[in-house]
């Protein structure tokens, strides 16, 4: 009778224990770190259509295609760059007669040329750069969490408390492998954002 009270108490002690645990204060911050991409190409997506023609001129695809190739070689562009994907321009909902390119580079000078031409008859339908995340991942956890207990010291001070140890950490992006990214405008992202999120406890009444 002794044990099974002994183990009743026990088994209390340790619920009330792991519930105070559970009932810690606690404060969730997320921590950044950045790191310059390493920018392997850019990418865009050209399209040549008469729906794109607003002026009275009248010109077929070919004629449009050959003066968009001479503008482009007169900024010093190799058209060989531009690969035709005449399949994807029926997939893209044209009326007209038109047709599709892709343009690789891995300059950007090169592609900022590309982007300054413009002529009726021609769309820049999207443009992209691809690169490839920073494999000093522990580095710049190290410098996200330092990053989030900063800003937890700041929030407890105001609070009137102090932080404790960390209780869990997540990443909450993942910088492996080949990333592709659009480019809104002329300004390119070169940096990139390494996230986590840290949970830390909150000491103090």
């Amino acid at each position: 009778m002794k044990k099974i009270t002994l183990i009743l108490i026990t088994l209390l002690n340790l619920t009330t224990m792991i519930h105070a645990q559970q009932n810690k204060a606690s404060i969730e911050i997320i921590g950044n770190s950045t790191y310059q991409k390493d920018i392997q190409k850019y990418r865009a997506v050209i399209v040549l259509s008469l729906d794109y023609k607003y002026n009275d001129e009248l010109l077929t695809i070919e004629e449009i295609k050959t003066n968009y190739f001479k503008s482009l070689e007169k900024k010093g562009i190799n058209t060989s760059q531009l690969k035709e994907d005449m399949f994807s321009y029926l997939t893209i909902g044209q009326q007209k007669e038109g047709t599709y390119f892709i343009f690789e580079t891995s300059s950007k000078d090169t592609f900022f040329k590309l982007l300054s031409v413009k002529q009726d008859g021609v769309q820049i339908l999207l443009k992209t750069q691809i690169f490839v995340a920073s494999p000093k991942e522990k580095e710049l956890a190290e410098k996200a969490i330092e990053n989030a207990r900063h800003k937890a010291k700041a929030i407890a001070t105001g609070l009137g408390k102090k932080i404790g140890k960390i209780i869990a950490i997540s990443i909450s992006n993942s910088i492996q492998g080949e990333h592709e990214e659009y480019i809104d405008s002329f300004s390119i992202n070169e940096k990139e954002t390494f996230s986590v999120i840290v949970k830390f406890e909150l000491i103090g009444k």
